[in-house]
């Protein structure tokens, strides 16, 4: 099950029931259906008996959730993986390992930042030296990991890179930040030639680029409660915290391009005034 590259009905199922458990065989067939699907309430049934013998699924009267054994060992699994994979040290080696252009897809963000952080942290350990250029529409990271992006922000400073960092908007929520950016990094506020990238994000250094791409509907949401929120009463009020684990849709991509690398990090260059070569 967890090794088929599409979803199969399967996987769709213990995907919906890991959001929300107690679920009749008939409400599972009618969340799972779309123009691009459809299943029989048949089909649903034999899945769910498969995943029921299989010790995945519990089924307490007609409803049905996952059984708490295998999420704690799959809780357990994950955590092994996470730890094995998501270093510094194999990332830079994946990194380095001269694949193009590689994706991936997320339905939360907190997840897909840590993710992103690891990558961040890879390409500092491939270009030792090399200066950093960030764009960032909102800075919103600190929101969602509080103490973790505060340690990844020192980890930064130890590895003694430069940083050019762009944020697109002078916001309460934005300027959070500040107190935690590596010392090393040049920041601005002002208005840039990215502006009109407003559910994009970039990390550029070297040859490689990290791009981050918003769903629309995430971007425009941010936007309206970053403009919103103007102190911390306010940010309590505006539920920012719970926003951070809403589903959405992102995805990630880490290329090698040293023509795109390069388009980009000129317009930094040209933004804070120094030379190219300065950026690397």
């Amino acid at each position: 099950m967890l090794l088929q590259l599409r979803d199969s009905l399967e996987e769709l199922i213990v995907e919906l029931l890991g959001r929300q458990p107690n679920l009749p065989a008939q409400e599972i067939r009618r969340r799972l259906q779309a123009p691009q699907r459809q299943y029989t309430i048949r089909a649903v049934y034999k899945e769910l008996a498969k995943l029921e013998k299989e010790g995945v699924v519990v089924k307490v009267k007609d409803r049905y959730s996952l059984r708490m054994v295998w999420v704690i060992s799959l809780s357990s699994f994950v955590d092994t993986v996470h730890n094995t994979y998501l270093t510094p040290s194999f990332i830079s080696s994946l990194i380095l390992a001269g694949q193009e252009k590689q994706t991936w897809r997320f339905t939360n963000l907190t997840k897909m930042d840590m993710v992103w952080t690891q990558l961040m942290l890879g390409l500092h350990r491939a270009y030792p030296g090399k200066a950093m250029c960030i764009w960032c529409p909102h800075q919103w990271f600190d929101l969602a990991h509080g103490r973790k992006q505060q340690q990844f922000m020192r980890a930064n400073e130890l590895a003694a890179h430069k940083r050019f960092h762009i944020i697109g908007a002078d916001t309460y929520l934005d300027r959070l930040c500040v107190p935690h950016l590596p010392k090393s990094e040049r920041f601005s506020f002002a208005k840039s030639r990215f502006d009109k990238e407003q559910s994009t994000y970039y990390t550029v250094i070297g040859e490689h680029v990290i791009s981050v791409k918003l769903d629309k509907r995430t971007a425009d949401e941010m936007d309206k409660l970053f403009n919103r929120v103007a102190s911390a009463r306010q940010a309590g009020a505006c539920g920012v915290t719970e926003f951070f684990s809403k589903p959405v849709k992102v995805r990630l991509t880490l290329e090698r391009s040293k023509t795109k690398a390069s388009r980009i990090k000129r317009k930094f260059a040209d933004f804070f005034g120094v030379r190219l070569a300065e950026i690397g």
